[in-house]
């Protein structure tokens, strides 16, 4: 530090000066100490509001907008930051709905059961009284047999499985199946021979088209022939119109065989298709019932499924099950049941007629004061999600943009109140801090003003020194005694102490 190097500049000097004293003896008395008048502390320094803050939310969220600006000025109590509140606004709606709905129970039961309410609850004894009395004779002979005959179906059905199958059944279902696998049989030879014959005969018309193509082929080159030349294909010789029109005749006709041919050979293909595909279908369906015969024949040869044996006994179990609903212990509970119902609701009567009790009326009170206080801790959290400026002054600067989540204490804004100035220092060390006390007189100077020189007054000095690199060093306040309008927060300054 500066203040540091000049006193070890001073006290280096100091040594070399006293080298050049000779040693006196002990009987030699010392001279008198040197006293320097107007000695002063020089020391770093920064410019600070005398009102400032450092601002942060109480609570963290969603920035919904920042209202302020750096350099803006703000009045005392002007919002500068807001969260998105939405889901605060809806708590506190919520809260003011519970408190409304406690309210509403305690002067209910504070004003006593109104008619209305006496006469629901003579209504609800009415209709237990009548459904115990249906209860009562709910159950009639009627009922008790048809449970006894549930539960003797269920037990010849149980009887019936744990037999197993009859032979006259096994014999029938054998006969069926040996019927299917003889109409299988009957249906394959059957089917393949159709089949077989109209393969015979798309063959045939095939060779007839052939043939009947060949014919067009030869009649065709001989009419072209002749129409070209006028001569006989063969002998070359001249034709009359009669054996030309002969030439053109057996062409016409070769033409017309040609299409009959082909039209057969269409009609040979449909009709070998559909053998075809009738072969597979009958002989997939007689396949089909040969099958069935011979799994219902499995099935009545294979054991009975245990699964099956034990459903039936569970239903015989729940046919004698209810035949006991009826006729034991079940029905005179549910006979109590339904006195009991009676009971409550003639005991709910009595209360209402009788007025709200003191410990209920004390329960609703508090169920009051419980949402009461719920809705103003809601409001307090909604009130968190505003900053506003807890005195007037600029703002000196802002560190959040909106849409930014932001934490609970997280520094969002700098305020000032550029109104009044003071000066401080962290640059004096334990030897200076003892030159001087509060009040003493200083001058201030700032690198960002050359040639303004600002008297100023101690007005404080903190007790407790800090470590600072291996140093203890202590802050002082100093009050200028003027203003002026030039500062900003933290200029870098200079004060002159006088000790």
């Amino acid at each position: 530090m500066p203040n540091r190097l000049i006193i070890v500049v001073c006290m280096a000097l100091l040594v070399s000066a006293c080298g050049d004293i000779p040693i006196q003896s002990a009987d030699v008395a010392e001279p008198e100490p040197t006293v320097i008048a107007d000695e002063r502390v020089i020391a770093d320094a920064s410019v600070i509001p005398v009102q400032h803050a450092i601002l942060s939310m109480p609570a963290g969220g969603i920035v919904a907008e920042v209202l302020v600006e750096v350099g803006q000025e703000v009045a005392l109590d002007e919002p500068l930051v807001r969260l998105d509140s939405t889901s605060h606004t809806a708590t506190v709606v919520e809260a003011e709905a519970s408190l409304a709905e406690a309210q509403a129970a305690y002067e209910r039961l504070r004003a006593g059961a109104t008619p209305a309410e006496i006469a629901a609850a003579e209504a609800a004894v009415a209709e237990a009284s009548g459904r115990l009395r249906q209860t009562q004779g709910r159950v009639t002979n009627s009922d008790i047999v048809a449970a006894n005959a549930e539960v003797e179906e269920a037990a010849e059905r149980l009887r019936l499985l744990e037999a197993g199958p009859k032979e006259t059944d096994i014999r029938d279902v054998t006969a069926q199946l040996s019927e299917a696998e003889a109409n299988l049989t009957t249906q394959r030879d059957s089917l393949s021979a159709a089949k077989s014959d109209a393969k015979g005969a798309m063959d045939q018309a095939v060779a007839e088209l052939t043939q009947a193509q060949a014919t067009f082929a030869t009649a065709q080159n001989n009419w072209d022939h002749v129409e070209e030349h006028g001569k006989d294909p063969f002998t070359s010789a001249s034709l009359n119109e009669a054996q030309e029109r002969q030439y053109y005749d057996t062409f016409i006709q070769a033409q017309a065989s040609l299409a009959a041919a082909e039209t057969s050979v269409h009609q040979a293909q449909i009709a070998y298709d559909t053998a075809r595909q009738n072969e597979i279908a009958g002989i997939q369906a007689a396949e089909g019932m040969v099958t069935q015969q011979q799994a219902q024949l499995d099935n009545l040869l294979a054991p009975e499924d245990a699964d099956v044996i034990a459903q039936a006994r569970a239903q015989l179990a729940t046919a004698q099950a209810n035949r006991e609903k009826l006729q034991g212990a079940q029905r005179a509970g549910e006979i109590n049941s339904a006195q009991g119902v009676v009971a409550q609701s003639q005991a709910q009567l009595e209360q209402l007629l009788e007025g709200t009790h003191p410990d209920d009326l004390a329960v609703a009170q508090a169920q009051v004061q419980s949402a009461t206080a719920a809705l103003e801790q809601a409001r307090v959290a909604l009130d968190q999600t505003e900053l506003r400026a807890p005195f007037a002054g600029v703002v000196a600067a802002v560190h959040i943009v909106p849409h930014e989540f932001v934490e609970a204490g997280f520094e969002v804004a700098h305020l000032a109140d550029e109104s009044a100035w003071q000066i401080e220092t962290t640059d004096l060390t334990e030897l200076q801090v003892t030159q001087f006390a509060a009040g003493a007189d200083a001058i201030v100077t700032f690198d960002a003003l050359p040639g303004l020189e600002m008297p100023a007054t101690v007005s404080q000095i903190e007790g407790l020194g800090e470590d600072q690199a291996g140093d203890i060093v202590y802050r002082a306040i100093l009050v200028p005694e003027n203003h002026n309008d030039h500062l900003r927060w933290n200029m870098t300054a200079t004060v002159s102490i006088s000790s």
